[in-house]
């Protein structure tokens, strides 16, 4: 309600229907009766609707969502997943999705950024990215994913640590832990170029080879 009545000019009765209708669309059952609720006695996915409703109260064009289920079980993941897919339709809404979870970009998003120790390795859309990836990194990143048919086998890892983002070393950031690595790597930070079709990565590698 304070949303709406500090940034919308809503009188506070106004406000509390509003509040309702949007609680109604995020698919919070009885959601007139939960107004007068206190948020410990919400369950962990029910306070996520309840955030994401508050973020959707003023009709923005864009949502920023930092990793909307972390800390959720994997049933009540999926149930947040299909709540943003419904709203992005229903609202209009372009919705940034900032997270670490694959399977939920896969399940939500249109295009990818790949992000390493702060800079761009690689853009384009979902399915170039999962299965034309274009950066060694995000090569890494889908490798790393367990599957089903391969159990018993050593999962594979990205070896070494991430670098030190206050002492970044000179060159491409990601060069330490890169099976594709290089003599340029290390001097000359590579520049984030399209190569067709929408896409960009930012690699000193010839891929052509």
């Amino acid at each position: 309600m304070e949303v709406l009545m500090r940034h919308k000019g809503m009188s506070k009765a106004a406000a509390f229907e509003a509040s309702v209708r949007m609680l109604d669309a995020v698919k919070i059952p009885e959601a007139r009766k939960r107004m007068g609720m206190y948020p410990h006695e919400f369950s962990g996915g029910m306070r996520q609707r309840v955030m994401i409703a508050m973020a959707l109260l003023c009709n923005p064009k864009l949502l920023i969502a930092d990793e909307p289920t972390t800390a959720l079980d994997v049933t009540v993941q999926a149930q947040i997943m299909v709540l943003l897919n419904e709203l992005k339709r229903d609202f209009n809404t372009a919705i940034i999705m900032i997270t670490h979870d694959l399977g939920v970009i896969a399940g939500l998003c249109d295009k990818v950024l790949v992000m390493y120790a702060g800079r761009t390795m690689e853009y384009g859309k979902v399915d170039d990215i999962f299965y034309r990836p274009s950066h060694p990194y995000t090569e890494g990143l889908l490798e790393a994913i367990p599957r089903l048919d391969t159990q018993g086998e050593v999962l594979a890892t990205i070896p070494g640590n991430p670098p030190n983002l206050l002492k970044l070393p000179v060159g491409c950031p990601f060069q330490e832990r890169c099976h594709r690595v290089h003599e340029r790597c290390a001097q000359v930070a590579p520049a984030l170029q399209d190569f067709g079709d929408g896409r960009r990565r930012a690699c000193h590698w010839d891929w052509e080879v």
